[in-house]
């Protein structure tokens, strides 16, 4: 960054600091009632999968629904936001080699999905509509465009890449480098790490589902047939109901640790 964009960004980095927290906190939370639902959807009790905006929709629905879907539209607009600071004023370094943009053009795919997210929360709190899956309409857009058929795939194949991009970024535990764990107890340090392989490698198998689906969706220009989370739990369940266990767990997981990534994510924009 230049001198100019550093001392604006130093200006207003109290506030963006709390609303991208707010946005970790708020995944974290459509996450964790993304999984509690998909186990409902694996046990007996005819629960259904679930996607965030499903997840919303539960919210909504529950004592003081509005302020609630409020609270998350909030964090949504946050989280947007931060995706967007991460992709183009880069304060993490990832840098312009093929692995940086790689990793910044996976935060414009995010900024998007949780932008259409945002603002079918706005949607549902003013009562003008039930929000479709974000995957589908934003395949449906993509279609639309000069190429789309070529637009969607591309976008399907990013999105898969980073299903396992996020599988082995679990592995390594690479996600602690974005921690202050000298800031946790010594049981939350040791534990953490599990928590984190656990959930980014389940999240990572459903972005591949779902990257696998929308690149078919761009082939056969047909985005009915991309699918979001609870898409790619359906494909899951129909492996086995007990790995459909295994993914709600690995989801309950990556909304906890979003959770304590909330708290403990070094957001640094003058770095």
């Amino acid at each position: 960054m230049n001198t100019d964009t550093k001392h604006a960004v130093r200006a207003i980095k109290p506030w963006v600091a709390r609303l991208a927290r707010l946005g970790y906190l708020t995944k974290g939370a459509l996450y964790i009632v993304i999984g509690f639902l998909a186990i409902g959807a694996a046990t007996a009790s005819g629960g259904k999968t679930a996607d965030a905006n499903a997840a919303i929709t539960f919210i909504s629905h529950q004592p003081f629904g509005r302020v609630l879907v409020g609270c998350v539209a909030l964090g949504l607009a946050g989280y947007v936001m931060w995706r967007l600071i991460q992709a183009f004023i880069d304060p993490e370094h990832e840098g312009t080699q093929l692995k940086g943009w790689l990793t910044r053009i996976g935060y414009c795919l995010s900024a998007a999905v949780y932008g259409t997210l945002c603002i079918g929360a706005i949607k549902l709190l003013r009562g003008t509509a039930e929000a479709n899956s974000p995957v589908q309409h934003l395949a449906a857009q993509g279609l639309r465009l000069p190429f789309g058929n070529e637009v969607v795939m591309v976008a399907g194949s990013a999105v898969a890449a980073l299903g396992i991009y996020s599988v082995i970024f679990g592995i390594t535990a690479d996600f602690c480098k974005h921690l202050d764990t000298h800031a946790m107890g010594k049981n939350q340090a040791r534990l953490l790490p599990w928590l984190g392989r656990f959930g980014y490698s389940a999240r990572g198998v459903v972005f591949l589902i779902i990257g696998l689906y929308l690149t078919e969706a761009g082939f056969h220009h047909n985005p009915d047939t991309a699918r979001g989370i609870d898409g790619a739990q359906v494909v899951v369940g129909e492996w086995s109901k007990w790995a459909l266990y295994v993914i709600a767990a690995g989801l309950l997981s990556f909304g906890s640790f979003m959770l304590v990534e909330a708290k403990y994510n070094r957001i640094d924009l003058t770095r």
